[in-house]
């Protein structure tokens, strides 16, 4: 990869940053998805076209080429950074986390469950229905 490319990588970082974390883009005119759309070309397939005013096929081409060119996982040589790593599933790579074995965690966990309980037990139970109308005579 080229410096220019990377260059422009990192400079809609944070569009991949939302896309990968949050799952959704926003705020990007047609001249930048032709600068991103140029750099998915030179490193990816050079028969490539988007639809640039189709946001969903753009998250695509971004997803696809920050994780091709492995972006994450480039050490920033200028900041001496620590690499970013993908998020695959937040919610088991938090179960995992050595920090959700912490007292302060067990306690939120219980007391979410005990409101959890709780509100179910406060449904009420439908009341019977009046019958309306005129009574029948006999």
């Amino acid at each position: 990869m080229n410096y220019l490319n990377k260059a422009i990588l990192n400079k809609y970082k944070q569009h991949w940053h939302t896309l990968r974390d949050v799952g959704f883009i926003s705020n990007l005119t047609r001249s930048q998805v032709e600068e991103i759309e140029s750099v998915y070309k030179q490193e990816i397939d050079a028969n490539f076209s988007v639809n640039k005013w189709c946001m969903s096929c753009v998250a695509e081409m971004i997803r696809v080429l920050y994780l091709a060119t492995k972006f994450d996982v480039q050490i920033d040589d200028a900041n001496n950074a620590t690499a970013y790593q993908t998020i695959s599933d937040p919610v088991n790579d938090f179960k995992q986390e050595k920090f959700s074995d912490s007292p302060v965690v067990q306690e939120f966990i219980q007391a979410i469950e005990k409101a959890s309980i709780a509100s179910d037990e406060q449904v009420e139970q439908p009341k019977p229905q009046v019958k309306r109308g005129r009574k029948k005579r006999k």
